[in-house]
């Protein structure tokens, strides 16, 4: 790390904040677990791990960003969509999915890393785009308001 995020390895704040990021990444994923089952809907995507790091343990880096992550989950939703329609099943698909993707995100200033694998997912498990959508933004919903609120809890600097 580096930055404001920075932190003196061994050093108590250093614990804890490794213990409480940890703390409230695993409670963003109980969440959103706990939620996909009560509403019988699919909330949870492998990429969300990854954006769970930045936002609850580098919240000050540009990656963190809100904007980065919206714009970031969209741009991959786009374009891993648009390769899955233009080019089903071929073998280098995920690649020009992926490769758009970060294309995409550094042309809009909107680089969220995580995001970069979501067109995998996309194109690998061709989920219905009316299913992808509503998941999506309810997922992402979710991790925004609990980083926010672990943040503002912790008042460390947020999303």
């Amino acid at each position: 790390m580096s930055g404001k995020d920075a932190i003196p390895p061994r050093s108590p704040r250093h614990w804890r904040m490794a213990v409480f990021s940890g703390i409230g990444a695993c409670l963003a994923i109980l969440l959103l677990q706990g939620l996909a089952e009560l509403i019988h809907q699919p909330l949870l995507l492998a990429p969300f791990g990854a954006s769970c790091v930045l936002l609850f343990l580098v919240p000050s880096s540009e990656f963190s960003r809100m904007r980065n992550l919206l714009a970031g989950y969209a741009i991959g939703t786009v374009a891993g969509f648009a390769v899955l329609w233009l080019w089903p099943g071929e073998w280098w698909s995920v690649a020009l999915a992926v490769g758009s993707t970060i294309g995409l995100m550094r042309l809009t200033h909107s680089v969220h890393p995580p995001a970069g694998a979501h067109p995998i997912v996309i194109v690998l498990s061709a989920p219905a785009l009316k299913t992808m959508l509503p998941s999506l933004a309810l997922g992402l919903g979710v991790l925004l308001l609990s980083a926010w609120g672990y943040h503002r809890l912790l008042q460390r600097p947020s999303v």
